[in-house]
């Protein structure tokens, strides 16, 4: 994995950036308020996301612009230009975004926008950004009465956050027989054992995100049958 600076580069969005010299679907990354931006302009649209992914932080100016989406260049973690949104695994965590200004013949990004407190309420289309806290029902009114996810790796991990994402409500309990988890196996055998991860990267998320979202972890237990027909696993 190559190693990148977290030195900010390319042009100082705010101050803006010629339209002229700018082609449709051209990824223009730069900075603005201390942090580093990517620029994209996607007949008519323009948007500015974080210039980063939330995964290991690749360069998404590296990356590749489908439609309206942005894929990782390392593990192709996929983003919605429009909100930031981290629409597929691996991502964890949404891109901040920018709004954006053009006058005359200067784009330029005016302010990072503040997402606020989304609570999951009715259904959002996909590729919606993850509610900071869920609303949470004990007897769901809406889906299956409860959700139990075999494996607290990525995609268990995944899938729990993604049934939030998509104002799922009810129980959601992830088994996995390894005490510590969830966290980042791909990791152990990458930057942790050449020691250049910490154990704190290492967790998915914290604890505190999982109390959160209402999503119950239960490790240390092994689930070695399903009985599909009494709908439990033993």
């Amino acid at each position: 994995m190559t190693e990148h600076s977290d030195e900010l580069t390319g042009p100082d969005l705010t101050k803006g950036v010629e339209v002229s010299t700018i082609g449709p679907g051209q990824l223009i990354a730069g900075h603005a308020f201390g942090e580093p931006v990517l620029l994209v302009h996607v007949e008519p649209n323009w948007f500015a996301i974080g210039g980063k992914c939330t995964h290991y932080g690749a360069p998404l100016d590296e990356g590749v612009l489908v439609s309206e989406t942005i894929r990782c260049p390392w593990h192709h973690a996929c983003f919605e230009l429009h909100n930031g949104a981290a629409s597929r695994a691996p991502a964890l965590n949404d891109l901040p975004t920018y709004d954006v200004a053009v006058e005359s013949d200067i784009v330029r990004v005016t302010r990072k926008r503040d997402h606020g407190q989304q609570k999951a309420e009715g259904h959002r289309a996909r590729g919606s950004c993850a509610p900071e806290r869920c609303l949470f029902e004990e007897t769901p009114t809406a889906g299956p009465e409860s959700v139990v996810i075999i494996g607290a790796g990525a995609a268990g991990n995944a899938c729990a956050e993604m049934l939030r994402r998509e104002a799922y409500r009810g129980p959601i309990l992830v088994i996995d027989p390894d005490p510590d988890a969830p966290y980042d196996r791909p990791n152990l055998s990458k930057d942790y054992l050449a020691g250049n991860a910490p154990e704190e990267w290492l967790p998915l998320h914290p604890r505190e995100f999982y109390a959160a979202q209402h999503i119950e972890i239960l490790s240390g237990l092994e689930a070695s049958t399903l009985d599909v027909n009494r709908r439990r696993c033993i």
